[in-house]
């Protein structure tokens, strides 16, 4: 990467634009692998997210309408990005998950991979309105099968001439109901000990892993396809994978990695 490139970068970090800001972050993250990112610069940088973040998250609780959800999918993105360049075990993620609303805080916490905030998970099981999420966040950390390891409830029955609450509006049905305290007792949910590396599906983050979870052949879900390829592309920017192309294309795109399986 040019060096006048990064260093024209650099400068944007001071723009008076937000979203100026945050996206010469980005950027710089997009050319520099996390390999190769000092940790200076990737301190500064996560600075320089982390409070872009915040005041993103203020500007999406001011807005209303069409405004409010642009400004929730560019707090998203960038929730999704800083939770690769905030360090592992940062004290402030804590107060951080506290100020987000908990589907966000969720998303944080499973591109993050960090199992010491496993306890924010298990306390989103008990909220209806994103139990569901939460439990899928579960399994994404942990790699358990919760209806396979019976810890799912029957969905309850609907009561056709009963108004809508909250959790049954909510966009994650299809995904399984969790027995709370079952998930609370299962063994994986104390993985909280094991602190110093990023996992997904119970696994250190490596790349030949989410090369595992990104094969076409996997079946895995789109979702989970999605987390893997945005952790390919902080380790190896140059393997960004693209997949809304067919099936052939990925295979072939991921031939091309030199990433054995």
């Amino acid at each position: 990467v040019p060096k006048e490139a990064l260093q024209a970068l650099l400068v944007r970090r001071v723009d008076p634009d937000l979203v100026v800001r945050a996206e010469s972050v980005l950027a710089w993250a997009r050319l520099v692998p996390s390999s190769e990112r000092g940790a200076d610069s990737a301190a500064q940088a996560a600075g320089v997210l982390w409070r872009c973040v915040v005041d993103q998250h203020q500007l999406w609780r001011e807005a209303t309408g069409w405004h409010r959800v642009q400004a929730q999918r560019r707090l998203a993105r960038w929730l999704r990005h800083l939770a690769w360049l905030a360090p592992l075990g940062h004290p402030g993620v804590r107060q951080l998950l506290a100020q987000l609303p908990s589907r966000l805080g969720l998303t944080f916490v499973l591109h993050h991979g960090d199992a010491e905030h496993l306890g924010f998970v298990l306390a989103a099981l008990n909220q209806p309105e994103s139990a569901r999420w939460a439990l899928w966040i579960w399994r994404c950390l942990t790699g358990v099968e919760p209806q396979a390891a019976g810890l799912t409830l029957p969905d309850p029955p609907v009561e056709l001439d009963s108004p809508l609450t909250r959790s049954q509006l909510d966009a994650d049905h299809g995904l399984p109901l969790p027995d709370v305290a079952a998930v609370m007792a299962h063994p994986a949910s104390r993985l909280s000990t094991l602190t110093g590396q990023r996992l997904l599906m119970g696994r250190p983050v490596h790349p030949h892993l989410l090369r595992e979870l990104l094969d076409p052949a996997s079946n895995q879900f789109q979702a989970l396809r999605f987390v893997a390829a945005h952790a390919l592309e902080q380790l190896h920017p140059t393997y960004a994978l693209n997949l809304r192309a067919s099936a052939a294309v990925q295979a072939l795109q991921l031939s091309r990695m030199g990433i054995a399986a």
